[in-house]
């Protein structure tokens, strides 16, 4: 039976795992890597422990990872680690409130719209790590780890 309580302790892991995915990207960046391929197949996790993995190659994969690219990794310019963390808001609001948004869906679309009990704070946060222009990102993901 679901519950106000369930609800919540069901919201508090969000934020936990959301926290773990985002230290797991920390972690693989500061190993030298950028992904550019990220998708939710790429985020593996095994009770709190969550892991970033390389990129697989498989005509699906390669198929998802369109659907959460950046827009600069579509043309090729200006790849950087503010490119890994647009992809990861994509499959984290994805996650949050159970929809792709448009990538020219320019404000995204409110989380609260989905999940009227979380903090509207939430929703810079997803606009700051999905926003079309690099420099309106956060510079790296220890900055994204941080304002979450």
């Amino acid at each position: 039976m679901f519950s106000l309580k369930n609800q919540k302790q069901f919201c508090l892991q969000r934020f936990v795992y959301t926290r773990h995915i985002l230290q797991a990207l920390v972690d693989f960046h500061e190993s030298g890597k950028l992904h550019l391929a990220l998708t939710p197949a790429h985020i593996l996790i095994d009770g709190d422990s969550v892991q970033i993995i390389a990129a697989l190659d498989s005509e699906k994969l390669l198929y998802d990872a369109q659907r959460y690219a950046a827009p600069e990794l579509l043309v090729q310019v200006g790849m950087s680690e503010q490119t890994d963390l647009y992809a990861l808001g994509r499959i984290l609001f994805e996650a949050w409130s159970g929809v792709l948004p448009d990538e020219k869906e320019n404000p995204l679309p409110s989380l609260t719209q989905f999940l009227p009990e979380l903090p509207p704070g939430l929703d810079r946060f997803f606009q700051t790590l999905m926003a079309p222009q690099l420099q309106d990102r956060y510079p790296n993901v220890e900055s994204d780890l941080y304002a979450f």
